[in-house]
């Protein structure tokens, strides 16, 4: 409650409680007969000690009712205490009332605020994975890498930019439950991403033309996984993550592919796990650990 406030229900408290004594103290006393000098009726209060119900044998209530006076006064004192305590609920049930107020429109602030942040911050994805030719390194070798093609999606820059990609090449499918285990040395660091631009990231593996057949007749199987941290350009908001894992599939004529690769079309195909953003990875890394 505001000191104000309290400084208000003190006030009516202290007045109230002064007007009941007030009243009390001045209907305590018998009314003075014209007449009557002081010196009698000291005789006659002394007299009157040991009578609790006060001078002719009255009560509080009789005294009260029969002098108009002290039963105006009566009545008063009562709607002055009826009013004080309305006041004083009044101001209590006003202070709720503002500070709820006050605690629903901080909350929707806050929606507001979380929600623009969700609309115009960063979002990065994969868009394209492509398997490409090395002609600049040894044309006649016939070998080839891969490359994940990322792109931002929101409204806003990223303001750091981190990114992890490890290609395997196995010789069963990956089990659901396969864990990826990450080489530091591929990490990345460092970049900026505009929005609704892309940027392309390679792989470091080379493979062989034989790699690629083998992938093609399913005698390999060719994965390629990794992650890109990031952060957006709001303040006090967590590190943004986007996680992939995929399957690539090769076709066409790998032996006598074109100088750039032509006749040889590589697909991909998201793996059951290791592909999530943000929350979702937190998520999936609970579920791995059951």
């Amino acid at each position: 409650m505001p000191r104000g406030a309290y400084a208000g229900v003190v006030y009516w408290i202290l007045f109230l409680v002064f007007i009941i004594w007030a009243v009390s103290h001045d209907l305590a006393q018998p009314p003075t007969p014209p007449g009557h000098n002081q010196e009698t009726g000291q005789t006659e209060h002394k007299d009157n000690a040991g009578n609790p119900k006060g001078e002719g044998g009255k009560t509080f209530w009789e005294r009260t009712t029969d002098d108009p006076v002290a039963f105006f006064t009566f009545w008063l004192a009562m709607f002055t205490a009826v009013l004080s305590v309305s006041t004083i609920g009044l101001w209590i049930v006003t202070w709720r009332a503002g500070r709820r107020q006050t605690d629903d429109m901080q909350a929707s602030i806050r929606v507001a605020e979380n929600s623009a942040q969700s609309q115009l911050r960063a979002y990065l994805s994969v868009v394209n994975i492509t398997v490409y030719r090395l002609r600049d390194r040894f044309p006649a070798r016939n070998e080839w890498q891969l490359a994940v093609h990322w792109m931002n999606t929101g409204q806003t820059p990223t303001r750091t930019l981190t990114t992890y990609i490890a290609p395997v090449l196995e010789s069963e499918q990956l089990p659901d439950n396969y864990r990826i285990m990450q080489i530091d040395s591929k990490i990345r660091r460092g970049g900026f991403l505009a929005p609704h631009s892309t940027i392309r990231t390679t792989s470091g593996e080379i493979f062989t033309a034989q790699d690629l057949i083998n992938v093609r007749d399913e005698r390999k199987f060719l994965y390629i996984f990794g992650w890109i941290r990031y952060n957006d350009i709001f303040p006090n908001t967590p590190e943004r993550v986007t996680r992939f894992c995929y399957r690539i599939m090769i076709y066409g004529d790998v032996a006598g592919a074109g100088p750039n690769g032509e006749g040889v079309e590589g697909r991909w195909s998201p793996h059951i796990r290791g592909n999530c953003a943000d929350e979702e990875c937190d998520r999936e890394d609970q579920m791995m650990e059951i």
